[in-house]
């Protein structure tokens, strides 16, 4: 019943590539590629804006308001590169790992997830970990559903050992 209402709008996304060394890895779909494309091109629409000879007057408040856009848009476009693109979340068999640059791999057993809990909005899962960690996973992520899916199993007691 989780893994439907974490996964449940994830049915059309394809499932996760394999590599080389067996493990499944989750990988940015259609909506975090074309939300990349969109945040870095509103990134540089204020510079464009501020460089080019528009009517903006350069004396009021509107640079500020450009500067304001920039840190925005492209406060965006890094978390959405940091979250979905450098960060690597795989699984295999009944462990799944989460590599970031900062922190390396830290690997999990199915067997340690307390709990899988949809968000508010519906757009990722929380796997609650028994060390207190919680991982999100993104539906819009492809091979979402798969793994979502095997650690509700496992939960569940279907796939435990």
């Amino acid at each position: 019943m989780t893994a439907a209402a974490c996964a449940g709008v994830s049915s059309a996304i394809r499932s996760a590539p394999i590599s080389s060394d067996g493990w499944r890895r989750l990988r940015p779909g259609g909506m975090i590629n074309l939300a990349l494309v969109f945040g870095a091109a509103l990134s540089w629409l204020p510079i464009v804006l501020l460089l080019s000879d528009s009517p903006i007057d350069r004396r009021s408040g509107n640079v500020l308001l450009c500067l304001a856009l920039l840190l925005v848009f492209g406060g965006m476009t890094l978390c959405i590169g940091w979250l979905y693109y450098i960060r690597r979340i795989e699984w295999l068999g009944d462990r799944f790992r989460v590599w970031v640059p900062i922190w390396g791999e830290t690997y999990y057993d199915f067997a340690d997830v307390a709990a899988l809990t949809p968000s508010w909005d519906g757009t990722d899962c929380k796997v609650l970990m028994k060390t207190g960690s919680v991982i999100r996973i993104s539906i819009y992520l492809r091979g979402c559903e798969g793994l979502i899916r095997s650690l509700d199993r496992y939960q569940t007691g279907i796939g435990a050992r």
